[in-house]
C-alpha cells in the first residue's frame, strides 16, 4: 500500500507509512468519555506495540490528536484540552512518543465549526487542509 508518504514516516496513529498491513483499533465516541483506566492502559499498549513495530522496519512514530466536534467547541469556550486527549497525552510522553495535537490548530483557526465538521461528525474539506498543513509543518 502506498500512501504517498516518506517510508520514514508515520503520519497518523495507527497508519504507517511503511505500508505494513496493521489491524487498526478506533473506538466511536458516542459521547461519553473514553479515557478510563482499562481503556488508558488498553491504549498504552497499542501504542508502545506499534511504535515498537514501526521503528523496527525503518519508520518514526509520531501520534496526531484528532479531536471530535465536542471537543474543539469544548476548548474554544475554554481553552482546555478534553480529559480523553489529555489522557493520550500522558500515555505518549511517559512513553517517549511525540504527540501533536490537532485541537487548537481546528479550534483556533477562526473558521466556523461547520465549516470544519459535518454533522456526523467527520473532517470537512477546509479542516482537512488546516490539518495538512500543520502536520506537513511539523514532521518536516
Amino acid at each position: 500500500m502506498d500512501t504517498g508518504l516518506p517510508k520514514a514516516e508515520v503520519a497518523a496513529a495507527g497508519v504507517a507509512a511503511t505500508g505494513a498491513s496493521k489491524t487498526v483499533v478506533h473506538d466511536k465516541n458516542d459521547g461519553r468519555r473514553y479515557s478510563t483506566r482499562s481503556n488508558v492502559e488498553l491504549t498504552k499498549n497499542y501504542l508502545v506495540q506499534l511504535r515498537n513495530d514501526v521503528e523496527a522496519s525503518g519508520g518514526r512514530f509520531v501520534i496526531f490528536y484528532i479531536p471530535s466536534s465536542a471537543e474543539t467547541r469544548r476548548y474554544r469556550a475554554t481553552q482546555e484540552h478534553s480529559g480523553d486527549e489529555t489522557a493520550v497525552r500522558t500515555v505518549a510522553e511517559n512513553e517517549d512518543i511525540r504527540v501533536f495535537s490537532l485541537t487548537p490548530v481546528l479550534a483556533d483557526s477562526g473558521v466556523s465549526m461547520n465549516q470544519l465538521y459535518y454533522v456526523e461528525g467527520h473532517l470537512m474539506p477546509t479542516a482537512h487542509s488546516l490539518v495538512a498543513a500543520f502536520m506537513v509543518s511539523s514532521l518536516f
